[in-house]
């Protein structure tokens, strides 16, 4: 994993944006719990773009809007941004980026990071090497200073699970599995719905307390006699998220059956309305 200075762990390469010209909007919002370091990070527009829009709305860090953003690229049904950006957003983008010139900027950023994702998890390379993590996420990893800065700050000390690795990402992905409903539906099939629900519950159980009734209920019911470490369950939980992309490229509908007509008998009247039998004409062939 690459680690850029400080509190921010990511892996992967982020498309560039269009220009080097510097993205307008808020500066790093001090409420974040990895603010504080965000201004040391690389020149890369993905995260300004996205600790930008954190000053607009607190939740959209790197970390939440690559696990949405993630989520979207192992749908079966393929979506621009332009088609979801204000439903993951909200106004946090117009608000953030007013003028044209960053505006466009900043979707290039964003819209580069989506397309990358796509093709790490190409489908012909999962189906010849499954066992192999293609998946390469944003996390930010939070040091101990900035959680106790946040208890200084804005947070409760009860809330420090929220700062958890992979508690950001996975709660961006289970979001948009909730605002594109219709394309996470279970399927009818009893099997795969239950892989369907094992799966995303691997995700979710990222996003509880570990010291909650509904982690340890989450824990059991994957099988788990004991809890695993932190990093084995964001390792699932990576595979799951990966793995999305091929079960629903086998198993989300293939579109709407095409209704057959019966063809007419021999010596049926033909249904050109030639008053011939069938046989007679367009049956002559």
């Amino acid at each position: 994993m690459n680690k850029p200075p400080d509190t921010v762990e990511r892996t992967g390469d982020v498309a560039p944006a269009a220009s080097s010209e510097p993205l307008s909007g808020a500066d790093v919002p001090a409420q974040h719990p990895a603010a504080a370091s965000a201004h040391d990070l690389p020149a890369d527009p993905y995260a300004r773009v996205c600790w930008t829009l954190t000053g607009f709305d607190g939740h959209l860090s790197p970390e939440w809007v690559d696990g949405y953003l993630t989520a979207v690229a192992v749908m079966s049904r393929p979506r621009t941004l332009d088609a979801f950006l204000s439903l993951m957003c909200g106004d946090a983008f117009d608000r953030a980026f007013a003028d044209p010139t960053s505006a466009s900027q900043a979707f290039e950023a964003l819209s580069g990071r989506l397309e990358a994702i796509r093709a790490a998890l190409d489908l012909d390379a999962l189906d010849r090497d499954p066992d192999t993590l293609r998946l390469d996420p944003w996390l930010t990893a939070i040091d101990e200073p900035d959680v106790q800065t946040a208890h200084d700050g804005a947070l409760p000390a009860a809330a420090d699970w929220t700062l958890l690795p992979a508690q950001e990402w996975c709660d961006g992905f289970l979001t948009a599995t909730q605002d594109f409903g219709e394309d996470w539906a279970p399927p009818r099939d009893k099997i795969d719905a239950t892989h369907f629900r094992e799966m995303l519950l691997t995700l979710e159980v990222l996003t509880l307390d570990p010291a909650s009734k509904a982690f340890r209920d989450a824990i059991k019911a994957l099988g788990h006699r004991k809890t695993p470490d932190r990093d084995a369950l964001i390792g699932d939980a990576l595979f799951c998220a990966q793995s999305f992309r091929v079960f629903w490229a086998v198993v989300a509908p293939r579109g709407t059956p095409r209704r057959v007509e019966a063809a007419p008998g021999r010596n049926d009247p033909c249904p050109c309305g030639s008053g011939r039998k069938f046989k007679k004409c367009h049956g002559a062939g």
